[in-house]
C-alpha cells in the first residue's frame, strides 16, 4: 500500500500530541473503506490522492496549531466520504459508511460511543418521545424489551448517518464546494511528501504499480505517471553511483595504517 506511509506521514504532522493515535486511526479507517466500499478491487487511485491533497492543505494551513484526536477524525471521515463519492463509478451514499463507524478503534477517535452513551440513557429514562422505544420503566414483556433493543439499532443508525452528513457538510464548506484531483497540483504534494520520507523509493515503486493498469488509457495519469518513472530513475542513478563509489572508494587510514605505511619507506631510506 503505497498510501499508508504519506497518510502516516500526515496524521503525525497534523495531529502532534497524539500521534500514534491518529495513525492507528487513519489506517483503519483507510483499511475499512478499502473493505465495505473497494471490495476486492484495488483502492481507486483517484480517492487516494484527493483524500491525501486535501489532509496536506489542511496540514499547511494549520502550520502550529494543535488538533486533537477528534478533529483530525472528523476532518479525516469527512473527506474520505467525500472522495469516495467523487472518485467511486458507482453510486456512494453517507449510510455506505455507517458499519465503518460502528469500528472501535473509529467510534473510539471520534467519540461516537460517549456521544451513545448519553442517547441511550436518555431514550430509556423517556426522555425521546419515541413509541418504538419504550423507556425502561413501561418494559413489561420479554417481547417489549428485545423490540425496544432491535429498534434502539436502528436510531444509532440514524445518529451515525446524521454525524456522517455533519462531517461531510462541513469539509464541503472548508472545501469551498470544490471537490476533484488537479494533478498538476498533486504532483506538488506527492513531491514535498516524498521528500520528507524515509525510504521514498518504496512509495513510488507501490504507487507505480498501481498506476500501470491506467498507462495509455487514462490521460489524466499521463503526466503522475511520467513524474514517478522519473522520479525512479533519478534515484535509481544514485543508488547506483553510490554502490559503485563504495567499491571503488579507498580505506580510510587510520595512525596506525598511516604509520605501517611509512615503515617502509624509513627502512628504505635508511638502508641507502
Amino acid at each position: 500500500m503505497w498510501y499508508a506511509p504519506l497518510f502516516e506521514q500526515l496524521a503525525t504532522t497534523i495531529c502532534k500530541s497524539n500521534s500514534d493515535s491518529a495513525v492507528a486511526f487513519i489506517n483503519r479507517l483507510i483499511h475499512l473503506v478499502h473493505i465495505y466500499l473497494f471490495k476486492e478491487k484495488e483502492i481507486e487511485p483517484l480517492f487516494v490522492l484527493g483524500v491525501i491533497k486535501d489532509l496536506f492543505d489542511y496540514s499547511e494551513a494549520l502550520k502550529d496549531k494543535e488538533v486533537s484526536l477528534e478533529d483530525f477524525a472528523c476532518k479525516s471521515t469527512g473527506l474520505v466520504v467525500i472522495h469516495a463519492k467523487y472518485s467511486s463509478e458507482y453510486e456512494v451514499y453517507c449510510s455506505d459508511f455507517i458499519d465503518i463507524l460502528r469500528d472501535k478503534t473509529i467510534s473510539s477517535a471520534l467519540k461516537i460511543n460517549d456521544d451513545l452513551v448519553v442517547l441511550k440513557q436518555d431514550y430509556y429514562n423517556g426522555k425521546y418521545n419515541d413509541v418504538t422505544i419504550l423507556p425502561a420503566t413501561k418494559v413489561k414483556t420479554v417481547n417489549e424489551f428485545v423490540l425496544s433493543r432491535v429498534n434502539y439499532f436502528f436510531v444509532v443508525g440514524r445518529f451515525i448517518l446524521d454525524k456522517l452528513k455533519l462531517m461531510e457538510r462541513q469539509c464541503l464548506i472548508d472545501l469551498h464546494y470544490h471537490v476533484g484531483v488537479d494533478f498538476t497540483y498533486s504532483l506538488s504534494v506527492l513531491s514535498v511528501l516524498l521528500l520528507r520520507q524515509h525510504n521514498p523509493h518504496d512509495v513510488l515503486k507501490h504507487l507505480y504499480t498501481s498506476l500501470v493498469p491506467f498507462k495509455k488509457k487514462d490521460v489524466r495519469f499521463e503526466p503522475l505517471i511520467v513524474f514517478i518513472e522519473r522520479q525512479m530513475q533519478s534515484i535509481d542513478r544514485v543508488l547506483s553511483t553510490e554502490i559503485s563509489s563504495s567499491f571503488f572508494r579507498p580505506p580510510a587510514l587510520t595512525s596506525q595504517t598511516k604509520e605501517e605505511d611509512k615503515q617502509p619507506c624509513v627502512k628504505h631510506l635508511t638502508s641507502i
